[in-house]
């Protein structure tokens, strides 16, 4: 089966262990492509931990997950290639200004130089920061640092990408 006709996540039996502490218990789940999804629940419930091992950030005790169709152990690069993901506190490189933050984003997913710099005055267009994009992250006020941020949450290669 082709990788773009698998299910956007899929999880099989995934499980993390810390000691005696089982934070997530043999997980099956599927999530088509092209639905939003999320995970509610009280704090400790496993959201944090299941979504750490789907973006590579914490192996899984046992079990896997897909991405794309892709095993997130044995193939952790093309994993990373297909994701993007902006934590909750979004650590941006304060020194670098939005138009070297993007570019930096497009490097890391195999775009090439004259495809970002292409790029670069749309999405700062897009995100409103037409005016700030060579001014550095860190003499934004927090609103238009997280602007940024909601930028970074469109994947590069995206065929779509959603307007905020």
């Amino acid at each position: 089966m082709e990788h773009d006709a698998k299910p956007a996540i899929q999880t099989e039996n995934l499980t993390r262990r810390f000691g005696e502490l089982t934070a997530v218990d043999n997980l099956n789940l599927s999530v088509p492509r092209g639905v939003i999804f999320g995970f509610l629940g009280p704090n400790g419930a496993g959201k944090s931990t299941t979504i750490h091992m789907v973006i590579g950030l914490l192996p899984p005790t046992a079990g896997t997950a897909y991405v794309g169709g892709f095993d997130i152990l044995k193939a952790p690069l093309e994993v990373k290639r297909r994701i993007g993901v902006v934590p909750e506190n979004l650590n941006l490189y304060e020194r670098l200004t939005a138009a070297e933050q993007i570019e930096l984003v497009g490097r890391l997913y195999g775009l090439d130089r004259s495809e970002i710099k292409r790029r670069i005055p749309p999405l700062l267009e897009m995100l409103e920061l037409d005016d700030a994009g060579n001014k550095m992250i860190l003499d934004y006020s927090q609103g238009n640092a997280q602007e940024d941020g909601d930028g970074l949450r469109a994947h590069p290669r995206a065929r779509h990408p959603v307007p905020r």
